[in-house]
């Protein structure tokens, strides 16, 4: 038995979701990793482009791992591997599109809808949370890997599903 336990340590040849399981090893509550096949990544893109074009560079990863951390706060931290520098690098800028297409086009109407469903007091807690995870929302590069990190604090969570109806 240690005989082959070792020897599975010390293999040589790494999967694809091997950051995925090197992740899921670790203090993390919540792992998973993808590993998407090109014609399905194709496909998607396919669709994806018929509104949101500027954002298909995302869909050019090889992998990606998506890891949570549940407390006060939902820490979210997304890892996209992607298979060369320049793909990873178009991938970064349209990552960091995300957040500012959330705070042209989204935030605004999802203010005013709070505004109305909630008394104000609850209303601005609410986009005071939504603020701060805009704010915690943050984009990295190295080499070939895309690192997107933020966290939602769990009390906006609550004030959304309870504009929502949600009890």
């Amino acid at each position: 038995m240690r005989a082959c336990l070792g020897h599975l340590a010390a293999r040589k040849n790494k999967g694809p979701l091997e950051d995925a399981l090197k992740l899921a090893a670790g203090k993390r509550h919540f792992v998973a990793g993808i590993n998407p096949s090109s014609v399905a990544m194709n496909d998607f893109k396919n669709e994806l482009a018929k509104q949101w074009k500027g954002f298909n560079s995302l869909l050019d990863l090889k992998t990606a791992t998506v890891a949570l951390d549940f407390g006060t706060a939902t820490q979210f931290e997304l890892v996209a591997r992607y298979p060369a520098a320049n793909k990873a690098n178009d991938a970064r800028k349209a990552a960091e599109g995300v957040k500012a297409a959330i705070e042209l086009l989204a935030l605004p109407t999802l203010v005013d809808a709070l505004k109305q469903a909630l008394p104000p007091a609850q209303a601005k807690d609410a986009t005071d949370g939504i603020a701060r995870a805009l704010d915690s929302y943050k984009v990295e590069q190295k080499d070939t890997l895309v690192t997107v990190k933020f966290k939602i604090e769990n009390k906006m969570v609550e004030a959304l599903l309870s504009a929502g109806g949600v009890k």
